[in-house]
Protein backbone atom coordinates (compact mmCIF):
# COMPACT_ATOMS: atom_id res chain seq x y z
CA UNK A 1 0.00 0.00 0.00
CA UNK A 2 1.51 3.30 -1.11
CA UNK A 3 0.37 5.38 1.86
CA UNK A 4 1.51 2.78 4.37
CA UNK A 5 4.99 3.06 2.87
CA UNK A 6 4.85 6.88 2.77
CA UNK A 7 3.78 7.12 6.42
CA UNK A 8 6.69 4.90 7.39
CA UNK A 9 9.15 7.50 6.10
CA UNK A 10 7.38 10.88 5.99
CA UNK A 11 5.21 13.15 8.14
CA UNK A 12 1.67 13.08 6.77
CA UNK A 13 -1.23 15.37 7.60
CA UNK A 14 -4.82 15.56 6.41
CA UNK A 15 -5.93 19.09 5.44
CA UNK A 16 -9.55 20.18 6.07
CA UNK A 17 -10.36 19.98 2.35
CA UNK A 18 -9.55 16.27 2.23
CA UNK A 19 -6.79 14.03 1.01
CA UNK A 20 -3.34 13.59 2.48
CA UNK A 21 -0.25 15.78 2.23
CA UNK A 22 3.41 14.96 2.79
CA UNK A 23 5.51 17.24 5.00
CA UNK A 24 9.14 16.20 5.13
CA UNK A 25 11.04 13.17 6.36
CA UNK A 26 10.17 11.77 9.79
CA UNK A 27 12.66 12.89 12.45
CA UNK A 28 13.77 9.34 13.29
CA UNK A 29 15.10 8.81 9.74
CA UNK A 30 17.94 10.33 7.76
CA UNK A 31 17.91 10.85 4.02
CA UNK A 32 20.83 8.44 3.76
CA UNK A 33 18.73 5.73 5.42
CA UNK A 34 15.84 6.51 3.09
CA UNK A 35 17.99 6.31 -0.06
CA UNK A 36 19.65 3.07 1.00
CA UNK A 37 16.55 1.26 2.25
CA UNK A 38 14.62 2.04 -0.91
CA UNK A 39 17.40 1.34 -3.38
CA UNK A 40 17.88 4.96 -4.45
CA UNK A 41 20.93 6.90 -5.50
CA UNK A 42 21.12 9.76 -2.98
CA UNK A 43 22.43 12.27 -5.51
CA UNK A 44 19.61 12.21 -8.04
CA UNK A 45 17.02 9.78 -6.70
CA UNK A 46 17.22 7.25 -9.52
CA UNK A 47 16.62 3.58 -8.74
CA UNK A 48 19.72 1.49 -8.28
CA UNK A 49 19.97 -1.77 -10.18
CA UNK A 50 19.34 -4.06 -7.23
CA UNK A 51 16.35 -5.73 -5.63
CA UNK A 52 14.63 -3.75 -2.90
CA UNK A 53 12.13 -5.15 -0.43
CA UNK A 54 9.46 -2.51 0.22
CA UNK A 55 7.59 -4.90 2.48
CA UNK A 56 4.70 -5.37 0.04
CA UNK A 57 4.60 -8.99 -1.18
CA UNK A 58 3.08 -9.62 -4.59
CA UNK A 59 2.79 -12.37 -7.15
CA UNK A 60 2.75 -12.04 -10.91
CA UNK A 61 1.39 -14.56 -13.38
CA UNK A 62 1.15 -14.64 -17.16
CA UNK A 63 -1.98 -16.39 -18.36
CA UNK A 64 -1.68 -17.81 -21.87
CA UNK A 65 -5.02 -17.85 -23.63
CA UNK A 66 -5.75 -19.54 -26.95
CA UNK A 67 -7.98 -17.85 -29.49
CA UNK A 68 -11.30 -19.49 -30.15
CA UNK A 69 -11.78 -21.11 -33.57
CA UNK A 70 -13.90 -18.16 -34.70
CA UNK A 71 -11.25 -15.70 -33.55
CA UNK A 72 -8.49 -17.59 -35.32
CA UNK A 73 -10.45 -17.66 -38.57
CA UNK A 74 -10.98 -13.89 -38.57
CA UNK A 75 -7.41 -13.22 -37.41
CA UNK A 76 -5.93 -15.32 -40.22
CA UNK A 77 -8.08 -13.52 -42.79
CA UNK A 78 -6.95 -10.13 -41.49
CA UNK A 79 -3.35 -11.30 -41.35
CA UNK A 80 -3.44 -12.12 -45.05
CA UNK A 81 -4.49 -8.53 -45.71
CA UNK A 82 -2.44 -6.61 -43.17
CA UNK A 83 0.71 -8.64 -42.48
CA UNK A 84 3.90 -8.31 -44.49
CA UNK A 85 7.11 -10.31 -44.22
CA UNK A 86 10.68 -9.10 -44.48
CA UNK A 87 13.45 -10.99 -46.26
CA UNK A 88 14.54 -12.30 -42.86
CA UNK A 89 11.06 -13.74 -42.36
CA UNK A 90 10.21 -11.15 -39.73
CA UNK A 91 6.51 -10.44 -39.37
CA UNK A 92 5.48 -6.79 -39.49
CA UNK A 93 2.13 -5.01 -39.63
CA UNK A 94 1.35 -3.36 -42.93
CA UNK A 95 0.63 0.30 -42.20
CA UNK A 96 -2.53 2.00 -43.41
CA UNK A 97 -3.98 5.46 -43.01
CA UNK A 98 -7.07 3.97 -41.40
CA UNK A 99 -5.05 2.07 -38.79
CA UNK A 100 -6.38 -1.24 -40.10
CA UNK A 101 -3.36 -3.06 -38.69
CA UNK A 102 -4.69 -2.46 -35.16
CA UNK A 103 -7.58 -4.78 -35.98
CA UNK A 104 -5.18 -7.68 -35.58
CA UNK A 105 -4.60 -6.78 -31.94
CA UNK A 106 -8.28 -6.10 -31.35
CA UNK A 107 -9.49 -9.38 -32.79
CA UNK A 108 -6.85 -11.26 -30.78
CA UNK A 109 -8.57 -9.83 -27.70
CA UNK A 110 -12.08 -10.69 -28.88
CA UNK A 111 -14.39 -10.69 -31.86
CA UNK A 112 -16.70 -8.51 -29.78
CA UNK A 113 -14.33 -5.57 -30.26
CA UNK A 114 -14.98 -5.51 -34.01
CA UNK A 115 -18.32 -7.19 -34.67
CA UNK A 116 -21.49 -8.36 -32.97
CA UNK A 117 -20.13 -11.88 -33.00
CA UNK A 118 -19.07 -13.52 -29.74
CA UNK A 119 -15.84 -15.38 -29.37
CA UNK A 120 -12.92 -14.55 -27.12
CA UNK A 121 -10.53 -16.64 -25.14
CA UNK A 122 -9.38 -13.56 -23.24
CA UNK A 123 -12.82 -12.40 -22.14
CA UNK A 124 -13.61 -15.95 -21.03
CA UNK A 125 -10.40 -16.04 -19.00
CA UNK A 126 -11.13 -12.59 -17.54
CA UNK A 127 -14.58 -13.73 -16.42
CA UNK A 128 -13.00 -16.72 -14.69
CA UNK A 129 -10.44 -14.55 -12.90
CA UNK A 130 -13.13 -12.18 -11.68
CA UNK A 131 -15.31 -15.09 -10.60
CA UNK A 132 -12.45 -16.66 -8.63
CA UNK A 133 -11.84 -13.47 -6.66
CA UNK A 134 -15.28 -12.13 -5.67
CA UNK A 135 -15.25 -8.90 -3.69
CA UNK A 136 -11.47 -8.62 -4.06
CA UNK A 137 -10.74 -5.05 -5.26
CA UNK A 138 -9.55 -5.49 -8.85
CA UNK A 139 -8.27 -3.19 -11.58
CA UNK A 140 -8.65 -4.31 -15.20
CA UNK A 141 -6.39 -2.58 -17.73
CA UNK A 142 -7.23 -2.63 -21.45
CA UNK A 143 -5.60 -1.14 -24.55
CA UNK A 144 -8.75 -0.11 -26.36
CA UNK A 145 -11.92 1.74 -25.38
CA UNK A 146 -14.13 -0.97 -26.84
CA UNK A 147 -12.29 -3.67 -24.89
CA UNK A 148 -12.78 -1.70 -21.67
CA UNK A 149 -16.48 -1.21 -22.40
CA UNK A 150 -17.02 -4.94 -23.03
CA UNK A 151 -15.09 -5.94 -19.88
CA UNK A 152 -17.08 -3.41 -17.82
CA UNK A 153 -20.44 -4.65 -19.12
CA UNK A 154 -19.34 -8.24 -18.49
CA UNK A 155 -18.47 -7.42 -14.87
CA UNK A 156 -21.91 -5.84 -14.37
CA UNK A 157 -23.64 -8.93 -15.80
CA UNK A 158 -21.68 -11.03 -13.32
CA UNK A 159 -23.24 -9.03 -10.50
CA UNK A 160 -20.05 -7.16 -9.61
CA UNK A 161 -20.05 -3.52 -8.57
CA UNK A 162 -18.01 -2.01 -11.39
CA UNK A 163 -16.76 1.35 -12.60
CA UNK A 164 -15.47 2.38 -16.03
CA UNK A 165 -12.67 4.90 -16.68
CA UNK A 166 -11.68 5.66 -20.26
CA UNK A 167 -11.49 8.56 -22.67
CA UNK A 168 -14.73 10.51 -22.64
CA UNK A 169 -15.32 10.02 -18.91
CA UNK A 170 -14.99 13.46 -17.30
CA UNK A 171 -12.75 14.14 -14.31
CA UNK A 172 -15.60 14.49 -11.81
CA UNK A 173 -16.86 11.03 -12.73
CA UNK A 174 -13.33 9.62 -12.52
CA UNK A 175 -12.86 11.14 -9.05
CA UNK A 176 -16.15 9.65 -7.89
CA UNK A 177 -15.21 6.20 -9.20
CA UNK A 178 -11.80 6.48 -7.55
CA UNK A 179 -13.31 7.39 -4.17
CA UNK A 180 -15.91 4.63 -4.32
CA UNK A 181 -13.25 2.06 -5.22
CA UNK A 182 -10.87 3.11 -2.44
CA UNK A 183 -13.72 3.09 0.07
CA UNK A 184 -14.69 -0.45 -0.88
CA UNK A 185 -17.93 0.46 -2.66
CA UNK A 186 -16.77 -0.98 -6.01
CA UNK A 187 -15.38 -4.45 -6.72
CA UNK A 188 -13.86 -3.71 -10.11
CA UNK A 189 -12.62 -0.68 -12.01
CA UNK A 190 -12.06 -1.21 -15.73
CA UNK A 191 -10.18 1.29 -17.87
CA UNK A 192 -7.84 1.98 -20.72
CA UNK A 193 -4.18 2.00 -19.71
CA UNK A 194 -3.46 5.59 -20.74
CA UNK A 195 -6.47 6.92 -18.85
CA UNK A 196 -6.56 4.78 -15.73
CA UNK A 197 -2.85 5.13 -14.99
CA UNK A 198 -2.72 8.93 -15.17
CA UNK A 199 -3.36 11.00 -12.07
CA UNK A 200 -5.37 8.33 -10.29
CA UNK A 201 -4.88 6.99 -6.79
CA UNK A 202 -6.37 3.51 -6.85
CA UNK A 203 -4.37 2.12 -3.94
CA UNK A 204 -7.28 -0.06 -2.82
CA UNK A 205 -6.58 -2.65 -5.50
CA UNK A 206 -5.40 -6.11 -4.51
CA UNK A 207 -5.38 -7.51 -8.02
CA UNK A 208 -4.46 -5.98 -11.37
CA UNK A 209 -5.33 -7.69 -14.64
CA UNK A 210 -3.90 -6.60 -17.98
CA UNK A 211 -6.11 -7.83 -20.80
Amino acid sequence: NKWKWIEQWFNVWEPPWGGKKIEGLRHEHTWEEFWHANGLDGENGRMLQRDVDLGVPYTEEDVEVDMTAAQRKVYNKLADEYIAWTEDHEEISAWSDGGLHTKLMQVSTGLETLTDAKGSGKFTALAQLLEDAPRSPTLVFCYYRETAKIAYEMALKMGLRAGLIRGGVNYDERDEIEKRFNHGDLDVVVGTIDTIATGLNLAGARTEIFV
